[in-house]
């Protein structure tokens, strides 16, 4: 269920501007922004407020309210879920290792001298002195941007 929520988050002027509060006049009426709006060093208070003004609201719904709200609510988090993922969300990182030519030739499954033909065009070849090694990341990185190709 998509739409609007059945109650509504309440509106409030932004905070003032530092020539307003060096003045000490208020910001104009037609100012105005949502409490989702992101306020300059405070998004995340913004929107905390703004589940605990929904959280309120909620405590009056009645039943199919009530589901129309929680699947807003379930929208909410799954375009939440999306943008963390989209952008990248940190993730632990894993020690690098170094494999060798018959480690990556049996994780890419191409033959070792296939390995070597291409290990300059690869991008997770690395060269140490005489030997060459390859990027145990890198060739997981490689191997989840071509799949589904």
């Amino acid at each position: 269920m998509t739409g609007p929520l059945p109650f509504r988050l309440p509106r409030t002027a932004p905070p003032p501007s530092q020539e307003e509060r060096a003045t000490g006049s208020e910001a104009p009426a037609g100012r105005r922004r949502s409490l989702l709006s992101a306020v300059a060093g405070e998004p995340l208070s913004s929107f905390q407020d703004a589940l605990r003004t929904a959280e309120e609201a909620a405590l009056e719904l009645g039943a199919d309210a009530l589901a129309e709200a929680l699947g807003a609510a379930e929208s909410l988090k799954a375009r939440l879920w999306a943008r963390l993922y989209a952008e990248g969300a940190p993730r632990p990182q894993e020690e690098d290792r170094l494999l060798d030519v018959d480690e990556a030739s049996r994780r890419l499954s191409v033959s070792t001298d296939t390995l070597y033909r291409k290990a300059r065009a690869l991008p997770f070849t690395v060269r140490v002195g005489g030997n060459v090694r390859f990027s145990a990341q890198g060739i997981s990185r490689f191997i989840a941007t071509r799949q589904g190709r």
